[in-house]
């Protein structure tokens, strides 16, 4: 019964959260022994991912700020490298 409490608190809680109430040390041991992804929890992941890539434009697959390859962005009045600019007084 304590595992398929825990089981349960973990489809609605986070994991540091269900450590806590289960009164245990390691979250380790939450993750090894009381906590199980049941086939319904995997069902509903993927229909959760399929909806978030569903969103994202074909042209759109990686953010820009996170390759290499992305164009560079022109930030409006702004002058070149600081090195240029006049030293503080």
């Amino acid at each position: 019964m304590r595992r398929s409490c825990i089981t349960n608190w973990a489809k609605s809680l986070p994991i540091h959260v269900v450590k806590e109430l289960a009164g245990l040390s390691d979250i380790k041991t939450t993750q090894q022994f009381y906590i199980s992804a049941q086939p319904e929890d995997i069902i509903k992941a993927q229909k959760i991912q399929e909806s978030v890539l569903g969103q994202i434009r074909g042209n759109d697959l990686t953010d820009p700020k996170m390759t290499h390859s992305a164009p560079k962005r022109a930030f409006p009045g702004r002058r070149g490298c600081l090195a240029k600019t006049q030293p503080f007084n």
